[in-house]
């Protein structure tokens, strides 16, 4: 296990520092033991906090075993295969490219929160970062840590509602398309925040002002969002979700024009630079304003 890692860790459930069992290839604190397997450590808490339950569930007073969920979600879907749409790969690409460049190549280190497929590691393999890949799902992060082996990345299957991370620990934190699935997105920014250093940023990508829809179940015939998304977000409600002191470092982006996949532009706009690409975007919105993506960031 990388040096870089162990040495921000600590117990997800009392807090605790970590302790490297070499012999039993583990992690220990005062209390509990957590298995690393193929290099990723565990670090699922053995008691989680009470958190604010989602209206959706509230609504339908029915519960969400979230980390169940998204282990389920791992093994239904290969993330490393990704999506078979054209038009919804370039999408993505634009999305993951919005994040890459409010990074800077020096050195800093890097948390990718709900790595899925591993497009971040992919990205950092030839940068001078370093980066560590978490997901709650295991199979998405020992996959990606098998995938993208090289020196400056490490990977740690976790919840982010139970960070297993002290206290400013990273320079750049992001994550992408993650916030609407998550039960308590307030405690979910809170979290990270807590974890991040001082000067340092937190980047969030998700759908923009989404009308959530819903699907009968044929399981349970109980309605369920579609996607799994929860919530919906735009400039003004993401406010709710944001400590106090952080709301004038706040600052956003919206963009992805909803009519330019259904124009198949993506054939003639895959070519083009992201700077250029975004300058097209800009003009698509100004026409008709329908962006589909929100990019939100927050310095500490």
């Amino acid at each position: 296990m990388k040096d870089f890692l162990l040495n921000i860790l600590k117990d997800p459930t009392d807090k605790s520092n970590l302790e490297f069992d070499s012999t039993h290839n583990s992690l220990s604190s005062k209390q509990f033991t957590y298995s690393i397997e193929n290099n990723v450590p565990i670090l699922l808490p053995k008691v989680t906090k009470d958190f604010q339950i989602d209206k959706i569930h509230k609504d339908f007073d029915t519960n969400f075993d979230y980390a169940e969920h998204y282990q389920k979600d791992a093994e239904s879907f290969d993330y490393i295969l990704g999506h078979d749409v054209a038009t919804t790969d370039h999408e993505f690409r634009r999305i993951r490219e919005s994040i890459t460049n409010r990074i800077p190549d020096s050195g800093q280190l890097i948390l990718d929160v709900g790595c899925g497929g591993g497009w971040a590691a992919n990205y950092y393999k030839d940068k001078n970062n370093k980066l560590v890949s978490m997901d709650i799902a295991k199979k998405n992060v020992v996959n990606v840590l098998k995938n993208f082996p090289f020196d400056n990345h490490a990977a740690v299957c976790a919840d982010v509602l139970n960070l297993p991370f002290k206290d400013k620990s990273f320079d750049y934190i992001f994550s992408s398309e993650v916030i609407e699935h998550v039960p308590d997105p307030k405690l979910f920014i809170e979290n990270l925040l807590r974890i991040l250093k001082p000067g340092g940023k937190l980047i969030i990508t998700c759908p923009y002002n989404e009308k959530l829809e819903f699907h009968l179940c044929v399981h349970c015939n109980n309605l369920t969002p579609k996607h799994a998304h929860l919530h919906s977000f735009n400039e003004n409600n993401i406010k709710d979700f944001l400590p106090d002191k952080y709301k004038n470092t706040f600052q956003y982006q919206i963009f992805g024009n909803k009519y330019l996949p259904k124009l198949r532009t993506h054939i003639l706009l895959k070519y083009l630079p992201y700077r250029l690409w975004k300058l097209v975007d800009i003009f698509a919105n100004k026409l008709i304003n329908k962006p589909e993506r929100f990019l939100f960031e927050v310095e500490k």
